[in-house]
């Protein structure tokens, strides 16, 4: 079985996460940080991330999750329009969870075209034990 987590992550190193959400209008989830907060061993963070994540089941395809923060960017896009973008870095990443002896996605690329922000593409893929994917569909 495919699983999919997808975000659109704002990264600064100017602004706190209350300043970032305030300026693009957008909440962050539970995994978005302030600069100098620690992480789990302790060190400081050298950047804030603001983290939006998809709203989407896991199950969907990676289309549907890019489909849902192509929206949100478009959005945020827009909202900086005035404004330098040069003190962000705007990534939209995208995991793939898989139980198969190989694992793959496909992207319609003109979602990806279709972004008004310049971002980096952060693809990544796990391969997962047929006992972790039970849990996970368990959770739902």
């Amino acid at each position: 079985m495919k699983r999919f987590f997808a975000s659109f992550d704002v990264v600064s190193e100017m602004y706190s996460l209350a300043e970032l959400e305030t300026l693009l209008g957008e909440k962050g989830s539970d995994d978005s940080f302030d600069r100098l907060s620690r992480d789990v061993v302790g060190r400081p963070q050298p950047y804030t991330m603001l983290r939006i994540a998809s709203q989407v089941v896991a199950t969907a395809s990676a289309d549907e999750h890019v489909s849902q923060l192509r929206t949100i960017m478009n959005r945020v896009a827009g909202r900086l329009r005035d404004r330098s973008l040069n003190d962000h870095r705007f990534m939209l990443n995208i995991a793939l969870f898989f139980d198969t002896a190989a694992g793959s996605l496909d992207l319609t690329p003109s979602l990806l075209c279709g972004i008004s922000l310049p971002y980096e593409l952060s693809i990544s893929c796990y391969p997962v034990s047929d006992a972790a994917t039970d849990a996970a569909n368990d959770a739902e």
